[in-house]
């Protein structure tokens, strides 16, 4: 009889990692928590000036039913959302352009204009409110200030007194700038201000292909690298590809934004803009060619036509003698620049009722896929503080015949022409 012992059958795999974790069996655990986190949804990296980076959850996306907000059909059969603030404070923006139309603070004083000439029907641009340049500023390869001001944006989440858009490319976008992309425009509406922020998000992945927005869980893929690293067995079958390698693509971009913000005013001879002026370069755009000079002045008034874009001002102060508040205009993050426009002595635009104070990101901003930028404007009333640009505060002249049947500014959607190339 042989004396041999028989071996005792090997542990299971299973036992195996439980009785002596291997560096293997952890990094498969690490590997399985990754897959995880994947199926959770991924994470974007926001660049926010000066270099900062953030991460936004892709799962914080959340479409809202519309019976939560409150939702208006104009006339012309645009959609804006209605807002109002326990202490009085009104907004509305239009799902059409994402266009902020209407701000009234708690003292029931209306801060933003709506021309009288503007469209209300979708037919073009809303020429009032806080219209999107984007991803262009004035006129270039495309059209007037871009496309995002005459789109159709979605509402993905809202309050009583918040709400965010949301806009993606669709195949009018894509004649005109063919990039993966995501736009998204929140409205913050408090006691004591209004809070607007603008993100844009670039989508695109390293081989080309457009991947799902954050906000929105990346779906299984067929074949996933951190799967297939997990098993030898699975990683030898799923790496094999008869097909050569995708070629890489650039899908980097480059944009401009901002934010041609039209403010109320009781008179533009009662109006006056304060802020880090004096010292500044501006480009004078009602120059041929438009000229850089340097400003005197450390508060701008308006007495005639008027087109300047002042580079590296962001701190614009509203003045208002006819209403004897101002409304200081934070910019907190992404705008740098500063454009002052109105089209002095045009009746039929208006000029007398609103003086616009545009927030500006005039250096083209790149972005690689995955990341993003954020632009952020806070509307804070205040009482006036005398002093600066207007010597001796005029009262306020009454308005015009032609101006008389203008339609309040929460009534507003629509415009883009020339006209408007602040």
């Amino acid at each position: 009889a042989s004396s041999y012992r028989l071996r005792p059958p090997l542990p299971l795999r299973s036992q195996q990692r439980k009785l002596k974790p291997s560096s293997l069996s952890m990094m498969k655990i690490l590997l399985e928590a990754l897959l995880l986190l994947r199926s959770l949804g991924t994470l974007a990296f926001v660049a926010k000036p000066p270099g900062r980076v953030f991460f936004f959850p892709s799962n914080s996306r959340t479409t809202v039913k519309q019976e939560a907000l409150n939702l208006v059909t104009n006339e012309g059969g645009l959609t804006y959302v209605a807002m109002t603030h326990p202490s009085g404070a009104s907004a509305k923006v239009f799902t059409y352009g994402a266009d902020l139309t209407s701000y009234v603070d708690r003292e029931d004083v209306e801060w933003l204009a709506v021309r009288p000439d503007a469209k209300l029907d979708g037919s073009k641009p809303i020429s009032g409110g806080a219209s999107h340049c984007f991803p262009q500023f004035g006129p270039g390869p495309m059209q007037q200030h871009g496309f995002a001001r005459n789109v159709e944006w979605e509402i993905v989440k809202g309050t009583d007194f918040s709400v965010e858009m949301e806009l993606k490319p669709n195949d009018y976008t894509k004649e005109m700038w063919d990039f993966p992309f995501t736009c998204r425009f929140a409205v913050f509406l408090t006691k004591n201000d209004l809070t607007t922020r603008f993100t844009v998000i670039n989508d695109g992945d390293e081989v080309g292909s457009s991947t799902p927005s954050v906000g929105v869980p990346r779906p299984p893929a067929a074949r996933d690298p951190l799967l297939s690293a997990v098993d030898p067995l699975l990683s030898a079958v799923s790496s094999y590809d008869p097909k050569p390698p995708e070629k890489k693509k650039d899908l980097s971009f480059e944009f401009q934004a901002g934010l041609h913000t039209y403010f109320d005013v009781s008179s533009i001879d009662a109006a006056s803009v304060a802020g880090s002026f004096e010292g500044a370069s501006y480009l004078d755009k009602m120059k041929d060619p438009p000229a850089t000079e340097t400003e005197a002045r450390p508060e701008i008034t308006v007495g005639e036509e008027y087109d300047r874009v002042y580079l590296g001002v962001n701190d614009p102060v509203l003045k208002d003698h006819g209403k004897n508040k101002q409304l200081k205009i934070h910019n907190r993050i992404g705008y740098k620049d500063t454009v002052i426009w109105n089209p002095y002595g045009n009746t039929a635009m208006g000029y007398d009722t609103f003086l616009c104070v545009e927030s500006l990101a005039l250096d083209p901003v790149h972005l690689e896929p995955g990341q993003g930028w954020i632009g952020e404007m806070c509307l804070t009333p205040q009482p006036l503080e005398q002093g600066g640009g207007l010597a001796t505060p005029p009262l306020p002249e009454p308005a015009a015949p032609e101006d008389a049947g203008a339609p309040p500014a929460a009534d507003a959607a629509a415009d883009a022409d020339a006209a408007d190339a602040a």
